[in-house]
């Protein structure tokens, strides 16, 4: 019901599961999220309390999403230290897959800085894992903390030298933190693969453009939208970047993804 945007019926109808199955616990936890998105913090605090004390939520990813509903509502409310104190006695738990599911979750909803210290908990106690590793060095861009990202996404390429995505967002960390060389050298990299070639080309587009490079910008740009699929990000961006070239050849260069 919620795939069809009709929330306020499904909030309905959430509410009435409540009602007549109360130690059913995922209408509540949706009914929750819901009112989160409403901003509606003291209704989903409730819910989430009610939830936590029932201990009806076992999963990791409904685990997870109890936490983001209560934490978002505790914020909400000014609560910050009960916000934090939350969040941490959950990583004190320590449960890995509910650790990974609430990085996944509040990167999703950009809660970066949240994300970041989940992540950081699950890779103390897997600290050798690509996929983790990766999933920190773009939370860690998202941050601005280029340098720290990378430096993560350089430990994860060490250990999976073949994962395109990781030489990219290292790529991106590069571009942010101002050296371009060293993108450009991951960029020219990932042109040689299959699934990473369309980010590499508007990536060297970017280059060219803060390079002055105005002629190889526009080409890289070009070839960029010919390949990346319409309504994607690679092709928002070389589509904005070709328009602001042709219409003003000093025009500051977008940010590389």
């Amino acid at each position: 019901m919620r795939a069809g945007r009709n929330d306020r019926q499904a909030a309905a109808q959430f509410a009435r599961c409540t009602q007549l199955a109360p130690n059913w616990a995922e209408p509540q936890l949706w009914l929750a999220l819901h009112r989160i998105e409403e901003e509606d913090w003291a209704g989903a605090l409730e819910l989430s309390q009610n939830l936590q004390a029932s201990g009806a939520v076992a999963g990791p990813t409904d685990l997870a999403r109890l936490l983001f509903c209560r934490t978002t509502a505790l914020q909400g409310l000014g609560r910050t230290n009960e916000a934090a104190a939350s969040l941490q006695d959950f990583v004190d738990r320590g449960q890995a897959e509910a650790l990974t599911a609430a990085a996944e979750v509040f990167a999703q909803n950009r809660q970066f800085k949240k994300a970041l210290l989940v992540l950081e908990a699950r890779l103390r106690q897997d600290p050798d894992q690509p996929a983790l590793l990766e999933a920190k060095g773009w939370t860690e861009i998202k941050l601005a903390r280029y340098d720290a990202a990378d430096q993560t996404l350089s430990r994860a390429l060490a250990l999976a030298p073949s994962d395109e995505r990781a030489r990219l967002y290292r790529a991106v960390a590069f571009l942010g933190a101002g050296r371009f060389e060293a993108a450009r050298e991951d960029y020219q990299v990932l042109l040689k693969g299959t699934s990473a070639s369309r980010n590499a080309l508007v990536g060297l587009g970017t280059f060219a453009w803060r390079h002055h490079e105005t002629n190889a910008a526009i080409e890289l740009y070009e070839q960029g939208l010919s390949n990346a699929l319409p309504g994607s990000a690679q092709y928002k961006i070389a589509s904005q970047a070709l328009n602001q070239l042709r219409e003003d050849r000093g025009a500051k260069p977008p940010p590389a993804e």
